[in-house]
């Protein structure tokens, strides 16, 4: 088998390449360490929530919505997996997930209002809340399943998570230079959406 021998030009071609894919995936870690603060800073801190709180808030949210995930119940209960799925934060399993829901659920953790409440899907199903609902991993539905939902003041704080969102992707996108405003944005977000992918598809 002949050996392939690569020229100096194409050699220096081929380091600039593997140069660029792995500042490709450094940018994405430094977009995404600066991105988390500011959020932080600019949207978390004024709603009084943690990180993992405003998470979990906002991805139920996205989810009623239709931003995330069209599958809900007729009630405005959620499949707590598809919420895993849609936050961003964490994955929220095991005992995290135990606390984590024990102080959006109960209030327990201060003298804060209750924002969420969990369920089984069996206990839903039968007041007719789950005729609409698809499971964003595309199993099957089983009665165990917990869904949850926003109560009124869970309700009332994602939309204000949501509109301070808003307004700092607004101020972000002003910021941009012109020539970064149209075509540059959606390819970023596309590109953003397939790393994602593949990272959840590596990490399973």
């Amino acid at each position: 088998m002949p050996i392939l021998l690569l020229t100096k030009a194409q050699r220096t071609e081929a380091q600039k390449s593997n140069a660029y894919k792995l500042e490709m995936m450094v940018s994405v870690f430094e977009a995404s360490r600066d991105m988390k603060r500011l959020i932080e800073r600019k949207v978390i801190a004024p709603t009084g929530l943690t990180d993992e709180e405003a998470d979990v808030i906002y991805a139920t949210y996205s989810i009623l919505k239709g931003n995330e995930h069209p599958g809900t119940t007729e009630l405005g209960w959620v499949l707590l997996d598809d919420v895993r799925a849609v936050a961003v934060y964490g994955r929220y399993e095991g005992s995290k997930a135990t606390r984590l829901l024990a102080s959006l659920t109960t209030g327990k953790s201060s003298n804060r209002p209750i924002y969420m409440e969990i369920s089984k899907l069996g206990d839903r199903t039968q007041v007719g809340a789950a005729g609409t609902i698809k499971p964003r991993s595309g199993g099957r539905l089983h009665g165990n399943l917990a869904v949850v939902r926003l109560t009124k003041e869970g309700s009332e704080i994602a939309a204000k998570l949501d509109a301070l969102y808003s307004e700092l992707a607004e101020a972000m996108y002003s910021a941009l230079p012109e020539e970064n405003r149209s075509g540059q944005v959606e390819a970023q977000v596309t590109l953003n959406r397939a790393l994602s992918r593949i990272v959840r598809e590596a990490i399973g």
